[in-house]
């Protein structure tokens, strides 16, 4: 019988790990439960799931924030490999694999790495435990797009000497869902190689400029490699909120406090959770980054053993993230994050812990290194302390209550008529309260109206939405009440009102309470809207402050989720008002009896648009093309049949001459 190399051990091991923090869920029939994952990552991945299995790619969302691209969105691992899973199972048992896979795998590739600068095999598995089951990565289960790119972090260490490789899991990472942690993580790689890597051996590689080059590479072989989500993701970025970074208050509202940094130790020693009110979470995600008592007495010892210089330079960027976690807890961090602009577009220093763990991992198993004897009962007794933490870490659900729509879905499904919306009013985007875990996910909260096909003018949790769109539902909330924001629902096409309490006023019919108050509008709600010459002409491209609508309603037909036409006819020239985004993709083709045209389209009402109809019996055709997902696709379909034909076909590897290290 063939002996299993250490290799497949270390995986077996891993894999079984990994199945040990999960199996007690499954034997019960629970999932992980709560914040985005229940409200953001489960709607994301079902619809993508729903409209591959129809045979559409989702390139467009018309159920959230009046519509938005999708595809571009970024965070929703539409072309990211495991999220096959989520395409082919249900999503209980899709997640379950999920998590088995990403945390298996990030202490795998954790393993290969801290092997390859020439650590042991049993040092390196503790290493490996630690960065692929720490806290840090361990509360990552909420973020399923999160967890993808640190699963891949140690590949970026691992391939440092290849920068096509380099490229290709910088991409991958890339797709899983979250960019930051993508660019972020590149970043932590070759600060982690710098650190590792002493002065005779940049002056035997080719130096700082040899390095520097081979990243470079890696950058451009991941930016072709994902440019069929990059240009799209760029386009949309420029359209949204983001484009400018945050507000100082919003980007600084989770952070450290002094205190917090004794829960990298222990989560028994940290200060108590702190998660806001009315919160399911057993752990606060943003200070949950504990690698145990064992590990951090490996991790200084580890960092005692380090050479001096290497030593020094760790120390000093390890206290420049603790600057940066701390945020608004001190002066000289609120100084930072106020005058350094890069900072604007990184939200929360709290979610920045992850740029330590490749070296923390290394310290862990360079510690572990120097145990003479016993390394196997260390690695039994680091799981097993690691294991304990873990299990406190969220809330937990029955499977089966994950997916049901609950009555307040059905209501609407049944009472939305085509093109129709709904709106959550601002107290009830902001109550994040309910009773019981069915409760809360019946509300709608985030994006949760997605799986439904429910079209909605406002969620929450979306990170980037249209500037025109957001500015046009600020407008709505900033009215003095839900009578005068009614007066307005015509413009987005909104037909009910999601309220805690019912408002008054003659606009609004109370229909029902199913979690909340159901106000139906009085007035016209349609997506297409017929208008005469003078009153399309009279249509502000601005917010129709103090505007009335006069629009005749077109019915919208052969709906779907990136196209829809609409039949009309009129002896006289007028327009159509469309409260649809107007962003580019968007292409509108008016077809008659005799002839058919492209028809332009001018911005109206803010975020929506309106087209000129000469007279005569039409129908018009509307379709999402974009062209920026059409030229990545080329450029990603390029750079793979180019890392294919260097990769497989060549027999020169180019490389980034630059190992670190070993300890």
């Amino acid at each position: 019988m063939t002996r299993m190399s250490e290799e497949g051990r270390a995986a077996l091991f891993l894999a079984a790990l990994a199945a040990f923090f999960m199996g007690s869920w499954w034997v019960r029939g629970l999932c992980p439960f709560w914040g985005d994952l229940s409200y953001l990552a489960q709607p994301w991945r079902t619809f993508n799931a729903e409209m591959l299995e129809a045979g559409r790619l989702p390139l467009w969302n018309p159920y959230a924030y009046l519509g938005m691209p999708h595809a571009a969105e970024m965070q929703n691992g539409l072309f990211y490999p495991g999220s096959v899973l989520f395409y082919l199972c249900g999503w209980a048992d899709a997640l379950r694999l999920y998590d088995l896979l990403q945390f298996w795998l990030a202490g795998f590739l954790a393993y290969l790495w801290l092997r390859s600068v020439g650590l042991r095999s049993a040092p390196s598995l503790a290493g490996a435990a630690v960065y692929g089951f720490g806290g840090w990565i361990w509360i990552r289960v909420e973020w399923p797009n999160q967890l993808g790119v640190l699963a891949l972090l140690p590949a970026f260490l691992l391939f440092c000497r290849a920068p096509r490789w380099w490229g290709l899991a910088w991409a991958l990472a890339f797709f899983s869902g979250y960019p930051l942690f993508a660019i972020g993580g590149a970043v932590a790689a070759a600060a982690t190689l710098l650190i590792l890597s002493g002065r005779r051996e940049l002056a035997g590689e080719g130096g700082r400029g040899r390095f520097f080059l081979g990243v470079f590479t890696a950058g451009l072989w991941g930016a072709g490699i994902a440019a069929c989500l990059l240009f799209p993701a760029v386009e949309l970025w420029r359209h949204s909120t983001r484009a400018h970074g945050l507000d100082v208050p919003s980007l600084l509202f989770y952070g450290f406090t002094p205190a917090d940094f004794l829960g990298w130790i222990s989560p028994w020693i940290a200060p108590g959770p702190q998660q806001p009110p009315g919160s399911l979470g057993h752990l606060p995600w943003w200070t949950c980054d504990y690698m145990g008592f064992l590990g951090a007495s490996a991790a200084i010892a580890g960092l005692l053993r380090l050479r001096r210089r290497a030593a020094f330079k760790a120390m000093l960027a390890l206290s420049a993230l603790a600057l940066l976690l701390l945020g608004r807890s001190t002066g000289l961090s609120l100084w930072v994050w106020t005058h350094l602009a890069p900072l604007r577009y990184l939200r929360y220093p709290g979610n920045l812990s992850y740029l330590s763990w490749p070296l923390i991992a290394f310290l862990c198993a360079a510690g572990a290194s120097r145990l003479r004897v016993g390394g196997a009962l260390f690695l039994a007794a680091l799981s097993i302390e690691l294991l304990v933490y873990g299990r406190a870490a969220f809330p937990l659900a029955p499977a089966r209550s994950l997916t049901a729509s609950g009555p307040l879905a059905r209501h609407l499904e049944s009472r939305l008529g085509e093109g129709e919306r709904y709106l959550l009013s601002p107290q009830a985007s902001s109550w994040m309260r309910g009773r019981g875990l069915a409760d809360w996910k019946w509300r709608l909260y985030g994006l949760s109206n997605l799986p439904y096909k429910i079209r909605s003018a406002n969620n929450v949790g979306e990170p980037l939405v249209l500037a025109p769109s957001s500015d046009f539902l600020d407008f709505l909330s900033s009215r003095p009440s839900a009578e005068a924001a009614s007066r307005y629902f015509p413009w987005a096409a909104v037909r009910y009102l999601l309220s805690p309490a019912a408002p008054a006023g003659p606009d609004l019919v109370r229909e029902s309470r199913i979690g909340w108050e159901i106000e139906r509008s009085r007035g016209l709600a349609a997506s297409v809207s017929w208008l005469g010459d003078a009153d399309g002409s009279s249509i502000p491209p601005g917010l129709p402050v103090g505007a009335a609508f006069a629009g005749r309603p077109v019915p919208m037909r052969d709906f779907s989720e990136g196209s829809w036409t609409a039949a009309f006819s009129s002896r006289e020239p007028g327009w159509l008002y469309l409260a649809e985004p107007r962003y580019p993709g968007w292409t509108f083709t008016l077809v008659g009896p005799r002839r058919s045209m492209r028809l332009p389209n001018e911005p109206a009402a803010g975020a929506f648009q309106k087209i000129r109809v000469p007279p005569g019996r039409w129908r018009l055709y509307a379709s999402y093309e974009p062209w920026s997902f059409r030229l990545g696709l080329l450029a990603t379909l390029g750079a793979l049949y180019l890392l294919y034909w260097q990769g497989w076909r060549s027999s020169e590897h180019g490389r980034l001459r630059l190992p670190p290290s070993s300890p």
